[in-house]
């Protein structure tokens, strides 16, 4: 079913010019010697915990009021004092740095208030433990996220790493009625759970909210990909397998939580950008488990330019614009990352780079959210060498899938919702040429006015009202098709 308003987005050029942060990007992986010390590293000053599982709520456990009111005031505090320092540096030139130190104060206590629960699966009862330089950065990330989340939820959170049988852990933020129907949500690339923070609230009304942070991104933690193939086939295999395996296994494990009641079943899984692609290829894999697909402003759904057109196009461009993409594709093939230079420059060049990144990406937020989104970036972006490779090996150039989506989409048997922004750099005619080869009434492309690819944060509420309608339509299907899939 199109959806999609008369306006449509624009398509996206065939090298995409604007600084593609945590959604697509045009930079390529840290040389491989770089990314093995980093391992190397890692498993050294790794260590396994005994934890036990603690139980899950949505409201704080009785038996700890003082957790529970000191929890309550750091999330109360934190968008108080970030505010107060805000209205200080509007008032105040030069005072805008108060902005940020209140930002990482409060987080500091959010994150004091309340410890993050390591849950452990399959009967092992253990974590992964950073030491040094590690363990302040997840920290100081952990304060960052809870800091952000604060501004725009009111929903009760739950935020824990969940371990998986590998040692490996997903970093999980959780929100609504336990025994709601699952909805598992999970960011692009470069982000992390955090920027969902403006959509909690309207789904956790009725469904189980799972923002989780895929592999070597976010909170979680950073295994090595797979070393590089010369076939393209084993590239796309490996990135696939890095990422959807872990959330498989992470699936079994909630599952099998008896604080996750509502967890049984196949689950909701929505995705966005390199997520979306991500999602797509876990329905693909695991159909039995994903009882609606969600793509939000999908990567590599299209079918691209081949090579020698791509080559034509270039060749045809005027000088200063066959110049600026001829950089793009010898970045896309180098060891330049947006992180890799936020690694490099530390606090004194990242910082500024990233407030004045979201300054000019999001003009629109207020003191506050502009500061607490900045401050999350950082960390995210400066944090240890993840998975940001992965892109280069499911995109080429141009950010066209080697496996375009299209080409398999089709054959998914769950309902599919393509979400894109009517400012969109991503080519909505994918999704609707995917909804068009599935049969009749099982797919459907719906537009978000006044928003670009990042449609959740730029019109929350519009978004917010499509998704949620997405998801009680396709609810409705199921039941009414007596398929025995969770309803809300």
């Amino acid at each position: 079913m199109l959806r999609f308003a008369a306006a449509a987005p624009r398509p996206s050029p065939p090298f995409p010019i604007t600084p593609l942060f945590f959604g697509g990007s045009a930079f390529a992986p840290p040389p491989p010697a770089r990314s093995l010390s980093a391992a190397f590293l890692r498993r050294l000053c790794s260590t396994r915990l005994a934890m036990a599982s603690a139980a899950v709520d949505v409201a704080p456990p009785p038996t700890t009021p003082a957790t529970s009111a000191a929890a309550a005031a750091a999330a109360a505090a934190a968008p108080a004092s970030i505010a107060a320092a805000a209205g200080a540096a509007s008032a105040t030139p030069g005072a805008a740095a108060a902005v940020a130190a209140a930002t990482a104060e409060a987080a500091s206590t959010a994150a004091a208030a309340v410890p993050d629960t390591p849950v452990a699966g399959d009967g092992a009862r253990s974590r992964r433990a950073a030491c040094g330089r590690a363990a302040k950065h997840a920290a100081s990330l952990e304060a960052a996220q809870a800091t952000l989340l604060a501004l725009h939820t009111t929903a009760a959170l739950h935020c824990r790493r969940v371990v998986l049988p590998s040692g490996e852990y997903l970093s999980t933020c959780s929100a609504g009625p336990v025994d709601a129907p699952p909805l598992v949500v999970a960011h692009g690339w470069g982000a992390g759970l955090g920027l969902f923070g403006r959509n909690i609230d309207a789904a956790a009304q009725s469904y189980r909210v799972h923002l989780v942070d895929w592999p070597g991104c976010g909170g979680s933690s950073r295994p090595p990909l797979p070393p590089p193939s010369a076939d393209v086939d084993a590239n796309v295999r490996g990135a696939v397998d890095y990422f959807v395996e872990p959330l498989a296994a992470w699936a079994r494990i909630m599952t099998a939580d008896a604080a996750e009641p509502g967890f049984k079943g196949p689950f909701r899984l929505a995705g966005h950008s390199q997520g979306g692609y991500l999602a797509a290829a876990y329905a693909r894999r695991y159909p039995a488990d994903v009882s609606h697909l969600l793509l939000l402003s999908p990567a590599g759904v299209p079918v691209g330019p081949s090579d020698a057109e791509l080559n034509a196009s270039l060749a045809a461009m005027p000088w200063g614009r066959r110049t600026l993409f001829g950089t793009f594709r010898r970045l896309w093939r180098s060891a330049v990352t947006p992180q890799s230079i936020v690694r490099a420059g530390g606090s004194a060049v990242g910082r500024p780079l990233l407030t004045k990144y979201v300054t000019a990406r999001f003009p629109w937020m207020d003191g506050p959210s502009s500061a607490a989104t900045a401050a999350y970036l950082y960390e995210l972006f400066s944090a240890p060498v993840g998975s940001e490779a992965a892109i280069v090996r499911l995109l080429r150039p141009g950010l066209y899938a080697y496996r375009p989506a299209v080409e398999w989409i089709p054959s998914l048997r769950m309902p599919t919702t393509f979400m894109y922004g009517d400012g969109d750099w991503m080519d909505w005619r994918g999704g609707a040429a995917a909804v068009a080869a599935m049969p009749p009434g099982l797919g459907e492309v719906l537009n978000v006015p006044a928003a670009g690819h990042f449609l959740f944060v730029e019109n929350a509420d519009d978004f917010n009202r499509q998704f949620v309608g997405a998801l009680r339509r396709a609810d409705a299907a199921t039941t009414a098709a007596g398929d025995g899939g969770n309803s809300a």
